[in-house]
């Protein structure tokens, strides 16, 4: 194939994965824990037509709700969600408590356990729930156990698997830099002025690299007429 139309190709798959990054973080903006992705934007990439992305772990702001359920993580740490699939990793703390066959848990809000360091975090549901910034629970003055909190080595380790949650192939060590704050949710760390500029930038190279193949296709469809006049 004529090599310009592969480098202008390559180029449109780069910019369009990047079209499509920035748009599910501004599908993303009002989602709790949310961490924006950027696409890695380098030439050589855009000419293997690489999907690469990484994930931005910035803190995002912090929103009182007065729930005491929500929690909110300063700094790097993760809470640990049990799931069918095994531990997931999120920084979603919008939680609450189920309760199944006359026991009360600590969980997400769609009911899956979170983990204490202990396991399952027992609780009645019955006295005042207070949680203090090292993630340790008392109920009515009665000490629960302490959030299990964990960080990656390298975040690049974690995988995005929809509804919040990061997966790690190895499990992430314990977190020790950071606080929790009861009665807050973390929000999303999207910038939505930002994305959108980004946004029209990739928009513009995609146009661009378009424009640059039907150059191409209408330089190669001349060439080949002005061939076969010769043969």
């Amino acid at each position: 194939m004529y090599p310009g139309f592969i480098i202008a190709g390559r180029a449109m798959k780069a910019t369009q994965y990047a079209l499509d990054v920035l748009a599910h973080n501004i599908a993303n903006t009002t989602t709790t824990g949310y961490k924006r992705d950027f696409p890695i934007s380098r030439f050589e990439e855009e000419l293997t037509a690489a999907r690469l992305h990484e994930t931005d772990y910035s803190q995002g702001p912090m929103m009182d709700t007065g729930e005491p359920l929500d929690l909110a993580v300063k700094g790097k740490a993760l809470f640990v969600v049990a799931t069918p699939a095994g531990p997931r990793y999120t920084r979603n703390g919008q939680f609450k408590i189920t309760t199944n066959a006359d026991e009360s848990q600590l969980t997400t809000s769609n009911g899956l356990v979170v983990l204490g360091e202990e396991g399952p975090l027992i609780l009645s549901g019955k006295g005042a729930v207070r949680i203090d910034i090292s993630g340790r629970i008392t109920e009515g003055g009665t000490s629960i156990g302490r959030l299990r909190m964990v960080w990656p080595t390298d975040p690049r380790d974690l995988t995005k698997e929809g509804a919040g949650f990061l997966r790690a192939d190895t499990q992430p060590p314990p977190a020790v830099d950071f606080t929790v704050r009861q009665g807050y949710i973390e929000k999303s760390n999207v910038r939505i002025v930002e994305e959108m500029g980004a946004l029209l930038a990739a928009t513009r190279g995609h146009e661009a690299s378009a424009r640059s193949l039907k150059v191409l296709d209408r330089t190669l469809s001349r060439m080949l007429t002005v061939v076969r006049g010769r043969i």
